[in-house]
């Protein structure tokens, strides 16, 4: 039997994340709501404060809202699961061997409807959008 690896949440509605967005090609720091430097046409890119991720106690991807680019918690229970292999580690001879899946599973709490990883990269697009006044 597998099973799925809990890592230790934390949880704080306040703390939003705290980004800066830079060109990828000058290092120059952008306006929150641009999609090229002005200087070189670079992309922008989400820089962190925080060098070490800490999860939060929401479902999916929004766990890892920390490092995404949005300003609150994401409302989708897509994410990818990890769990502790236990049949292919003892084929393999191997004591810890954790296993990352993106897909749907819902027998392991794996919500991927689409089984692709683009899904992952859908919701904290739309929501920064409407973040930044777009409309749906």
């Amino acid at each position: 039997m597998h099973s799925i690896v809990q890592p230790s949440l934390q949880h704080n509605d306040n703390d939003l994340p705290n980004f800066t967005i830079v060109c990828s090609g000058c290092g120059t720091e952008l306006p929150d709501e641009a999609l090229a430097c002005p200087s070189d046409n670079g992309l922008p890119r989400a820089m962190y404060s925080t060098r070490q991720l800490q999860l939060h106690d929401h479902p999916g991807i929004g766990r890892f809202r920390e490092w995404l680019p949005v300003n609150g918690p994401m409302d989708t229970k897509a994410g990818p699961i990890t769990y502790k292999s236990t049949g292919l580690a003892s084929e393999l001879g191997l004591t810890n061997l954790y296993i990352g899946f993106n897909g749907y599973w819902p027998e392991k709490g794996a919500n991927i409807l689409t089984c692709s990883f683009k899904e992952l990269e859908a919701y904290p697009t739309i929501q920064r959008m409407q973040e930044l006044g777009h409309r749906k």
